[in-house]
């Protein structure tokens, strides 16, 4: 399993190491990443719950990003439910 994973607007979640190209920049630019837009929402639910199902059961998810709006938080929270954290000094990030 890996270590960390990075949210992406349109392709759900993808290692760190993941080349950042021109043209994929570009995919990302073209979708608002927002919780109720399901060609983000998606990709992040589909992988999320893939890694729901391999990580034990008492193992958590630690969010690093904004949870000020729902845009993770309402998608992982659904899948991870109580196995979500984030640190305390993330809540009003973002906003």
């Amino acid at each position: 399993m890996p270590g960390v994973l990075v949210i992406t607007p349109t392709r759900g979640l993808l290692l760190p190491e993941q080349p950042a190209t021109l043209d994929l920049l570009r995919e990302f630019a073209s979708v608002d990443v927002h919780a109720r837009n399901a060609r983000y929402r998606g990709p992040l639910e589909r992988d999320a719950r893939l890694l729901a199902e391999r990580i034990p059961t008492r193992g958590e998810i630690v969010l690093l990003g904004s949870v000020a709006t729902g845009k993770y938080v309402d998608v992982l929270g659904a899948v991870f439910q109580n196995r979500l954290r984030f640190p305390v000094e993330f809540v009003a990030a973002g906003t």
